[in-house]
């Protein structure tokens, strides 16, 4: 995290974007000064796109030429100003994106000659707007299911997903399949439950060898969304007032969620099937992800237009709830603001 001169901080680019990344096509890998050189820069590019090739730069209205690292090396000399273009390449041909970049330079000696005593200074405009790049949301994959588990979840499962186009209409569909098989099994597990696979878990509150919570609902739902090619990563939540060696204190218990990456809309969407919630909407808008759900929650501002998407095992229908009418009442257990999620939890 970066700390300014010790002035307080709210920092979405730690707290939240690390988590939150979304699929971006074009996006900042490095910039940096040269460490070996004052008053030059370092700008490396990355595209994610899979049939990406490289980078055509062009600097102070030089023609394009092709780059082999997608690094542009930025040198003012007397100049203060510098202007370049980047275009990416691409299988089919150049992108119809040009990228135009502008640079100004302000070194320390000529502020502390104007009397301020401040660094060195570089000022980068680069339109359209381009990202510093984050953790994608393929990175969150991992544990990868094996080609057994695959054969398994489809032949348990695929008859639920039959119709569904997005990675959000498969999740949906896996979710009720799980509520309906799992929650006849709901109850403390075996201790050594937390050494099984998630599908191992599976199998053995099916059989009756055991009951589970939360942490063994949403890890087997994670994993079978992950088996039908579903990004989605489980989430543990705590609330603690105080962490040391001596002891914890926390508020409410602790809790394990799910959420999913639909390619479609491009976000990570809530999901928590011990809560039969299928998506959080604050009105008509959503659905959100975990961190946006947790910030509207607990600001009594936005609490109330809050909607929750349950699914009603009895009726097998999905409502669009005000949290009141949940029929978790337990739900506002993602307020606070001492909440920690831990993300990607196994």
């Amino acid at each position: 995290m970066l700390i300014r001169e010790n002035r307080p901080a709210i920092n979405y680019l730690d707290s939240y974007r690390a988590h939150y990344g979304v699929q971006e096509d074009v996006v900042i890998q490095r910039l940096e000064p040269l460490t070996d050189e004052e008053g030059a820069l370092r700008l490396t590019l990355a595209c994610h796109r899979p049939d990406f090739c490289h980078f055509q730069f062009s600097a102070n209205d030089s023609p394009l030429y092709s780059s082999m690292d997608n690094t542009f090396l930025i040198r003012f000399g007397k100049q203060r100003t510098w202007k370049g273009k980047a275009r990416p390449v691409y299988d089919g041909g150049a992108g119809s994106t040009t990228y135009e970049i502008a640079i100004t330079l302000k070194t320390s000696q000529e502020y502390s000659a104007g009397g301020d005593q401040l660094p060195t200074r570089f000022d980068v405009q680069i339109t359209p707007p381009l990202e510093c790049e984050s953790r994608t949301p393929e990175s969150w994959g991992a544990p990868a299911p094996t080609q057994e588990e695959r054969r398994f979840a489809e032949a348990t499962w695929g008859k639920h997903l039959k119709g569904a186009k997005t990675d959000y209409a498969k999740a949906q569909a896996l979710a009720k399949a799980l509520c309906h098989e799992l929650w006849p099994h709901n109850g403390t597990p075996l201790p050594e439950l937390q050494y099984y696979s998630a599908f191992e878990m599976y199998r053995a509150m099916m059989s009756g060898k055991s009951k589970g919570f939360c942490v063994q609902f949403n890890m087997i739902f994670v994993h079978a969304c992950k088996c039908f090619g579903v990004i989605a990563r489980n989430m543990h939540i705590e609330r603690p007032v105080r962490y040391d060696e001596r002891c914890w204190v926390m508020l409410h218990g602790m809790h394990t969620t799910a959420e999913i990456f639909d390619r479609t809309l491009n976000r990570w969407i809530f999901t928590d099937i011990r809560f039969y919630c299928l998506g959080v909407y604050l009105g008509d808008e959503g659905p959100l992800s975990t961190g946006e759900f947790h910030l509207f929650i607990s600001q009594p501002y936005w609490r109330d237009r809050l909607r929750f998407e349950v699914y009603d095992m009895a009726t097998r229908k999905v409502k669009r709830l005000p949290m009141k009418d949940c029929p978790r009442t337990d739900i506002h257990f993602y307020s606070g603001w001492n909440t920690v999620f831990h993300v990607g939890y196994e």
